[in-house]
């Protein structure tokens, strides 16, 4: 029973602390924000474009009515894009720093209408080539940011159950903090589908606590060059820039930002370059270039990175709680009768009823 007793008690503690972590390790969750802050938002309407006479002033569009107030809309009409919405950061850390992680995660809207067709809905992340943007809301079309997926972007992950969108940001962040990148720390959400699929999805913007993101620079020794003949352009695709990657799922990044090699050998010497250095001693050796990736990879955390700095303290309360009650208990798990006698007590106590004994049996 005293074994059955202190089991449970371990048990109960073992559960706690897995209790625990898993909380702390729960991951970005919508109205959380951690390592940059977020700027400003915006989001445009092809609807509200200017008339074929630029010289007419057009009267401003109202707001679609499937757009509900302090949402952020991403939409596709017929597989061209309807609606989208654009983020700015400002990132915590130096610049220059080496963005280990970057994480956003948006909240759907559950007002009827907000999100139409989300079976077929494929939102991507792309960064934002322009330097400056405008913030607003159905704004006009013209006034639209520049956007290039082919620089890099992020498919939104949609979890049925809870309406949550996750977005993996770290090849786009590796941009923003990159050595002569010129456009700004904003990602741009667009429609990615490749066929002519409608849809439309309303996050829950900032007023709402919709918005969750994570952000991890490292040292700014570790960050990666940009290129200078593969800097962001001025202006970025749209439309047809998002089509082009929405076959890609997760992160991604491409261009010269991951060809960063130095030189026609490259970061590393080819085998035709070693046999040629082997065979005429004359030629100079080809040093190979210094080059940081574009992103590292990320680290598997341990299981107890992610308990916060209050769990440990709650992990050892219970575990001497649970040892004060196996010790207050008595074999029987109920309260004992009296303090218990061990070691030189118990050997005494032995001795007076064995000498009681004896002196009983030599009187009689």
């Amino acid at each position: 029973m005293s074994a059955l007793r202190t089991t449970a008690a371990v048990a109960g503690s073992l559960l706690l602390a897995v209790l625990t972590t898993a909380a702390g390790n729960a991951g970005v969750r919508p109205g959380t924000a951690e390592g940059a802050e977020l700027v400003k938002t915006g989001w445009w309407w092809a609807a509200n474009e200017t008339p074929l006479d630029e010289t007419v002033v057009a009267p401003p569009q109202p707001t679609p009515p499937n757009a509900p107030k302090g949402t952020l809309p991403v939409s596709a009409a017929g597989g061209e894009p309807e609606k989208f919405t654009a983020l700015e950061f400002r990132l915590e850390g130096e610049p220059g720093g080496f963005v280990e992680s970057a994480v956003l995660v948006l909240r759907e809207n559950a007002d009827a209408g907000a999100t139409v067709n989300e079976e077929a809905a494929k939102v991507l992340a792309c960064p934002v080539t322009e330097t400056f943007w405008a913030d607003g809301a159905s704004a006009a079309w013209k006034a639209r940011p520049t956007y290039d997926c082919d620089l890099a972007s992020a498919a939104g992950e949609r979890d049925a159950r809870t309406g949550l969108w996750k977005f993996d940001l770290t090849a786009v962040a590796a941009l923003w903090t990159a050595e002569g990148y010129r456009g700004s720390t904003s990602v741009a959400l667009v429609e990615g589908t490749e066929g002519p699929e409608s849809f439309q999805v309303a996050f829950d913007g900032p007023a709402k606590k919709g918005i969750g993101f994570a952000f991890a620079v490292g040292d700014a020794a570790s960050a990666p060059a940009f290129p200078a003949s593969g800097g962001a352009p001025a202006g970025g695709a749209t439309g047809a820039g998002s089509s082009g990657s929405a076959g890609s799922s997760g992160s991604s990044l491409s261009g010269s930002l991951a060809d960063s090699g130095t030189g026609t050998a490259g970061p590393l010497a080819t085998p035709e370059a070693s046999a040629a250095e082997a065979a005429d001693p004359t030629v100079a050796p080809v040093a190979p270039a210094a080059t940081t990736p574009a992103s590292a990879p990320l680290a598997v955390p341990a299981w107890y990175s992610g308990i916060p700095a209050g769990g440990y303290a709650l992990l050892v309360l219970v575990l001497a709680l649970g040892y004060l009650v196996m010790l207050a208990l008595g074999p029987d798990a109920q309260p004992a009768a009296g303090p218990a006698r061990h070691g030189v007590s118990r050997a005494l106590d032995r001795l007076r009823t064995v000498g009681a004994a004896l002196t009983t049996r030599g009187r009689s």
